[in-house]
């Protein structure tokens, strides 16, 4: 069910080139003319706050996944959330990395390796993501709890990054 909701979003329902716009009220419809063009811009506005919910809602259901005992479940949402930033970069993209750099401390080696792997498959497809993505790395090794092989999945995937 989530690969086909990522398809969904990927390729249907999210903008392309720019994130989605959350305003209700009088902001949305300023550059509209006319009633017509307001209701318009109105009806729009509420139509992605709608849509960045529920878009929200997919993420939460995939930090879930990243969290569930079965490592295979870990991965797959690994690879999901991976897709989900490739995609569309503008959307959630703080929420996408976390969830990205946070796996690095995985227990499992597996998914740890695979979690650095697609951060650096990330920056390679897209280069802008690669500040915010070392950033997000850096503070998620820095964590006192941090096990040592998670720092070193994640000084492995900054080697990569950069």
């Amino acid at each position: 069910a989530l690969d086909s909701l990522k398809d969904l979003f990927a390729s249907v329902l999210l903008p392309p080139r720019r994130a989605l716009r959350t305003r209700v009220g009088g902001r949305a419809a300023e550059g509209a003319a006319g009633a017509a063009g307001q209701a318009r811009a109105l009806v729009l506005a509420h139509f992605e706050t709608q849509l960045a919910a529920r878009y929200g809602r997919l993420l939460g259901a995939l930090e879930a996944a990243a969290r569930d005992p079965v490592a295979h479940v870990r991965q797959r949402a690994l690879k999901l959330a991976f897709e989900l930033l490739v995609a569309r970069p503008a959307h959630e993209r703080p929420r996408l990395l976390a969830l990205l750099a946070n796996k690095l401390g995985d227990q499992e080696p597996r998914v740890a390796s695979q979690a650095s792997w697609l951060l650096a498959q990330a920056a390679r497809r897209h280069a802008q993501l690669r500040g915010p993505m070392a950033t997000e790395v850096q503070a998620t090794v820095l964590r006192p709890n941090m096990p040592a092989a998670g720092v070193y999945h994640g000084v492995n995937a900054l080697n990569q990054i950069m």
